[in-house]
């Protein structure tokens, strides 16, 4: 929702979606596409500005020990946009925000640097994600069900093939073996193509 100059197009949501993880995830599947010295060094001030600023927003709730996020905002789905002056730790962007985090850390790593010690302490100290709602369930048939005006919510169900595609090209961390998010009892043929591991 920005222009080639800069200009952010005119939003009601856009101003409240709390998404500067995003530089830092495509500067890491630049560098898992390429995995050289350079790709670092190209996007390094991208990844850790980034960071240091997303190390600075959350607000410390001293009675929790714990930092939030929000308010105020408006989460992934932008269905809350009315209560952007109340919502606080989505769980998406929480678990978005812990992982960018991480990721800037390895860059830091890769790099040979230090880890940098006021993003690890953020890091540790996120609220816990996850809430019993509609917004968190998904039905037998796959879909994201959120009302009678909505019986699927796509963002959900984009999601959830997201999910899929990691079960079936892999995430950091799986095990070493093809297909490695679906049982390993010869039971299934997985077919795909164009799948990478994914952050």
């Amino acid at each position: 929702m920005v222009g080639p100059k800069g200009r952010e197009s005119p939003s009601r949501a856009g101003v409240f979606l709390i998404w500067q993880p995003h530089p830092i995830y495509y500067a890491e599947l630049c560098y898992r596409a390429h995995g050289d010295r350079g790709t670092l060094e190209r996007y390094r001030e991208v990844v850790f500005k980034t960071a240091e600023f997303m190390a600075s927003y959350p607000a410390w709730d001293a009675d929790g020990q714990r930092y939030v996020l929000g308010p105020a905002l408006i989460p992934a789905q932008e269905s809350y946009g009315s209560d952007r002056a109340r919502n606080l730790n989505p769980t998406f962007e929480l678990a978005y925000w812990h992982w960018a985090l991480d990721t800037a850390q390895k860059w830091r790593q890769r790099l040979g640097l230090e880890r940098e010690p006021k993003w690890d302490h953020v890091m540790q100290r996120l609220s816990r994600p996850f809430m019993d709602a509609p917004k968190n369930r998904y039905l037998t048939n796959g879909h994201n069900h959120q009302s009678g005006r909505l019986p699927l919510y796509l963002p959900g169900n984009g999601g959830l093939l997201t999910a899929v595609a990691m079960m079936a090209g892999g995430w950091d961390g799986c095990p070493r073996r093809p297909a490695p998010g679906f049982p390993d009892n010869g039971q299934w043929n997985i077919r795909f193509e164009g799948l990478r591991r994914m952050p």
